[in-house]
């Protein structure tokens, strides 16, 4: 007999088979990878991240650095929402939305703010990186936006009611 939270797998694939939970789940797999493997290097090399985003090397300033590395921690912080909703269970599955609606607020805040630096154009950052940080953003807010309200419902984002379609 299983545990009602472990799905059951069809005989000819001992995959689970969640109505595409699968899916939603590589994706809160893949972003922490992505946080992970990019805050650590913003943290340790903070000069070297930044030489890619400002205008020229002046910019690259004490607080600039340590601004950075701030951002690279708040960057792992906020990532361990989502490893913590990535178990098909319950418990995890209640944190999915919670997880996804603070990373979309943080989104479209953040983006909203590069994009107002694009426009005034005194940052420090160069408008192409600014652009890729609001493009990334919106990547991002998009993504969270299609879980949580568009396709499939209910279903993806709280994951229960898909185990129990699979007993």
């Amino acid at each position: 007999m299983s545990h009602p939270s472990v799905p059951n797998t069809s005989s000819s694939d001992h995959r689970p088979t969640f109505n595409g939970v699968r899916l939603f789940r590589y994706f809160l797999l893949g972003e922490p990878a992505i946080n992970i493997s990019s805050a650590i290097p913003i943290i340790l090399a903070p000069e070297f991240a930044l030489s890619f985003l400002v205008r020229s090397p002046s910019d690259i300033t004490p607080a600039a650095v340590v601004l950075t590395q701030w951002f690279g921690a708040i960057t792992l912080g906020l990532t361990v929402p989502l490893l913590l909703s990535v178990p098909h269970v319950p418990r995890a599955a209640a944190g999915r939305r919670m997880a996804y609606t603070t990373l979309g607020a943080c989104e479209a805040t953040l983006g909203a703010v590069m994009a107002m630096q694009i426009v005034n154009g005194d940052s420090g950052f160069s408008d192409r990186a600014l652009a890729i940080g609001v493009m990334a953003m919106s990547a991002f807010l998009g993504m969270r936006a299609f879980f949580l309200f568009v396709k499939p419902g209910p279903g993806w984002m709280e994951g229960i009611e898909n185990v129990k379609k699979v007993q």
